[in-house]
């Protein structure tokens, strides 16, 4: 009988274990937001470089406020979910959550709407800042819905549906959009209306697909516990989903409209990485947690560490070394300039997913608190770098605040990860892949300046041969090799042809 849990299998069948996994799981997730790659050529085509970098902001604030409004309480769910067998208690839980959220959301929608044009003012400055506002406002109840929806059904683990809500959502508003924009005279505004009235579709959806968990039993007993193990989670939440609007706000203070859209076109592009990244977390969290208690558990982690590492600086090289193609044909060329933040933002992304791994001392020390320290970290250095770096290298500034706020949080919650929890991290052998990637991209990167853009390309090519040759030679043990050569051999095996002619 296969089993369901990597504690049984040999180091190389664990690595063939998380890559399934990422697969099949986090590949799922990531193809819904995939399709928001779908729209962005659109929306770059249709709207002017000022529209776009406006209607960008109105697309990420929504899940800010939701993620404000929830504050942590999915997380608290998902935790006592799994801390009663029987199914009364469980609907208690789900019942208790999924009202108290509808109550705090029937209270602030009107504090929001009516106070509408004094939040304005601190938002964006645009002719129609309130009218796009009170959008996102009546946006917010069925985004709350959907998101306790789609949580519930991935725990209980109805995948049909789940695929279902969270895919179908994405494209259904992106088939409306293309249609729309294609057929219509289209405004910023009418893109947030279709948001709206997806989302109201998809709420009814999601509410009737876990009807059945809904209990009439509303005494709250189980909300306060509840409350006090999601609060950490929800500041950590609210930080880290504030951070995007952070940096499109200063930057379009300091840059103006046009710049914050070629902001954004950089972030689109090096979402081809966190597709990638966001995959691998949705099957790492399981993976991780299920081997802890095993002796050796450092020796398969620290494996994972190094072929992450190996394949995240490939991809961030890759994705640098073609970012003007990608530009090119994903939005158009009035926006190559953006081309210039892609491979600092990639290095950013890839950063950020590797201490994933290093930090897993704080979820396996229970101490859920200090994840405050490494997002208040993040938000402190990419503030004050933005200040310091954006008036005197204007969007270059912007992307490489990024990049040194999310080193200074990788390296925070690492030590921490590891002050609390010690794994016998092989830091060297990740370090070693990192310093290479970084030290050559960034003369290939900056040979795009002094050069040309063609040989810039050529320079970050032979970056990830140095890089891959670094990795083999220095960072990978002959043990690992070995690991590497069983997993190699299993997939050879699975070939449908003859693969040794």
């Amino acid at each position: 009988m296969k089993s369901n849990s990597p504690k049984a299998l040999s180091l190389s069948d664990r690595l063939d274990f998380l890559f399934k996994d990422s697969i099949l799981y986090g590949g799922a997730s990531a193809l819904g937001k995939a399709f928001a790659l779908i729209t962005f050529p659109i929306f770059t085509r249709y709207f002017s470089t000022n529209d776009y970098g406006i209607l960008d902001y109105f697309l990420v604030l929504p899940s800010f406020l939701t993620v404000l409004i929830i504050f942590g309480q999915d997380a608290a769910v998902a935790r006592y979910f799994y801390e009663y067998e029987d199914s009364e208690n469980k609907s208690k839980v789900i019942s208790q959550s999924f009202v108290f959220q509808i109550l705090i959301i029937i209270l602030i929608i009107p504090i929001l709407w009516i106070n509408a044009g004094w939040f304005s003012k601190y938002l964006i400055e645009y002719e129609n800042t309130e009218d796009l506002f009170k959008l996102v406002i009546l946006q917010l109840p069925f985004a709350i819905i959907i998101n306790f929806s789609s949580n519930l059904l991935k725990w209980t683990f109805q995948r049909k549906l789940f695929l279902t809500l969270t895919l179908g959502f994405t494209v259904a508003r992106a088939i409306i959009i293309i249609f729309s924009i294609s057929f219509f005279d289209v405004s910023i505004i009418n893109i947030l209306e279709i948001n709206l009235y997806v989302s109201i579709l998809f709420s009814l959806i999601g509410y009737f697909s876990i009807k059945h968990w809904i209990s009439d039993y509303f005494n709250f007993d189980k909300i306060i516990p509840m409350l006090k193990y999601g609060i950490p989670f929800g500041i950590i939440f609210t930080m880290g989903a504030f951070s995007p609007i952070i940096e499109r706000t200063l930057t379009l203070n300091y840059l103006g409209s046009s710049q914050l859209a070629h902001y954004a076109v950089g972030v689109k592009i090096t979402m081809i990485i966190t597709l990638a990244t966001n995959a691998f977390q949705t099957a790492w969290g399981p993976f991780f947690l299920s081997l802890f208690k095993e002796s050796k558990s450092y020796e398969t982690y620290n494996l994972v560490l190094k072929l992450f590492t190996i394949v995240i600086c490939i991809l961030v090289c890759t994705t640098a070394a073609f970012s003007s193609f990608l530009i090119k044909i994903l939005a158009t060329n009035k926006y190559q300039e953006a081309q210039i933040i892609v491979f600092p933002l990639a290095l950013a992304v890839g950063i950020k997913s590797i201490s994933w791994i290093t930090e897993i001392g704080i979820s396996l020390s229970k101490k859920s608190f200090l994840a405050i320290y490494v997002y208040l970290s993040n938000f402190i250095v990419l503030i004050f770098s933005i200040i310091i770096l954006t008036p005197k290298f204007g969007l270059l500034g912007i992307g490489f605040s990024v990049l040194f706020s999310q080193i200074a949080s990788g390296i925070i919650s690492s030590y921490l990860g590891q002050l609390f929890y010690p794994i016998d991290w092989d830091y060297k052998s990740a370090l070693s892949i990192i310093v290479t990637t970084f030290s050559f991209g960034f003369l290939a990167y900056y040979g795009g300046f002094v050069y040309s853009k063609q040989l810039e390309m050529v320079f970050y090519l032979i970056t990830i041969i140095i890089t891959a040759n670094v990795s083999w030679i220095y960072a990978l043990t002959s043990s690992d090799k070995v690991q590497i050569y069983n997993l190699y051999d299993k997939y050879k095996k699975r070939l449908p042809f003859n693969s040794t002619l």
